[in-house]
């Protein structure tokens, strides 16, 4: 089983939610089922947080995440502690779960926390302004400075292998089908040109 994160936008506003999922066969091969929808957490949940995905980029700077600072309260005052959301439980069949699709987390993380640490996405960002690519070059330039960090020699092997075993498809929000070594030689260009011209 695995997790799949859907996005979703109604009247306007857009929210994530999850989908628990496994991979069954099927006459026409390999197919994917929704086990359970783990949906949009209502205020009670939400005040109950204290991180989660939308605060990782707040984590990987080194800054206090933007849930703790709702419930910081006000300066002088005991801080809001918002009322603990009721327990839900699932039952499940241990003996039918199985472990998919392990990926790697720790180096890719670490690499993509010094590039926050750093700075260096606001820098590409300004130095690389979005056109009319699918996936941002600074986005890019961040995949495949993490590769490298993490001692990936050759960008066909972060294609074709390399990023599929790691967890930054959920980190860099890249889906793997847009990560080709075509995509990363032209993301080497677009940085090699914007390095000669800061040069110049």
């Amino acid at each position: 089983m695995f997790l799949r994160r859907k996005n979703k936008k109604a009247r306007g506003i857009g929210y994530s939610y999850w989908h628990l999922c496994e991979t069954v066969r099927t006459a026409r091969g390999p197919r994917q089922r929704v086990v359970a929808s783990l949906g949009k957490l209502d205020e009670a949940e939400v005040a109950g947080l204290r991180g989660g995905w939308d605060d990782l980029t707040a984590l990987l700077r080194g800054e206090a995440p933007s849930s703790a600072a709702k419930t910081a309260g006000l300066p002088g005052l005991m801080p809001a502690i918002p009322a603990a959301p009721p327990v839900q439980w699932e039952r499940a069949d241990v003996g039918g779960l199985r472990v998919e699709r392990t990926r790697d987390f720790g180096e890719s993380y670490l690499g993509l926390a010094l590039w926050h640490r750093l700075k260096l996405d606001e820098l590409l960002a300004a130095l690389l302004p979005a056109g009319r690519e699918s996936v941002a070059w600074s986005h890019m330039a961040a995949l495949l400075t993490v590769a490298r960090f993490c001692a990936q020699r050759s960008e066909l092997g972060v294609a074709e292998h390399w990023y599929e075993t790691t967890a930054l498809d959920d980190l860099l929000g890249i889906d793997p089908t847009a990560v080709n070594d075509a995509r990363l030689y032209r993301a080497l260009d677009q940085l090699s040109q914007r390095g000669r011209a800061v040069r110049t």
